[in-house]
This record gives structure tokens, C-alpha cells and sequence, in this order.
């Protein structure tokens, strides 16, 4: 993940979870702690692109959950960097 001050050399601001309300949220990393957050994360959330298939969408009841990727397996051999396919 990229730390606040990568972040901000980018010209974005970096979010804390919980520290204000959002509209929606891409979700385009299969971080282990990502699969744990709940709306609660994202105060005001109302619609949640889930790039890799990660979060359970029955924890999102009131949320828009899209889902428009899948997981990388780790393991599978392929054409992108660490043997991962798309």
C-alpha cells in the first residue's frame, strides 16, 4: 500500500478509516484486511466497486456492491510479473 506521503506527492488525500463521510470507494487491491471492513470503514458508503471479489457483499446491506474483477491466484503461472494470471 502506499503510505500518506506517496499519496500526497500524487496530489491525493489520504483517507483514515472513519475520519469523514465518502459516496463510493474502489476496492483494487486483494489486501488481507480489506476482506474485514464493513461499512463502518466508510461512513456515508453508498456504493462499493469490488475489483477483486474480496469483500462479502451480505456485510454491505445497504451498499451497492459491483464486483468487477477476481481474485489473482497466487499460484497460477501466466504472463504477469510473480507468475499471477489475469
Amino acid at each position: 500500500m502506499f503510505s500518506d506521503e506517496e499519496l500526497t506527492s500524487y496530489g491525493f488525500t489520504p483517507y483514515k478509516h472513519g475520519s469523514g463521510p465518502v459516496d463510493a470507494a474502489v476496492l483494487q487491491a486483494a489486501h488481507t484486511e480489506y476482506k474485514e471492513w464493513t461499512p463502518a470503514d466508510l461512513p456515508g458508503i453508498r456504493t462499493l466497486i469490488d475489483g477483486r471479489s474480496i469483500v462479502d457483499a451480505t456485510q454491505w446491506a445497504d451498499v451497492t456492491v459491483r464486483t468487477i474483477g477476481r481474485p489473482l491466484d497466487e499460484t497460477a503461472s501466466g504472463d504477469w510479473p510473480g507468475g499471477r494470471e489475469r
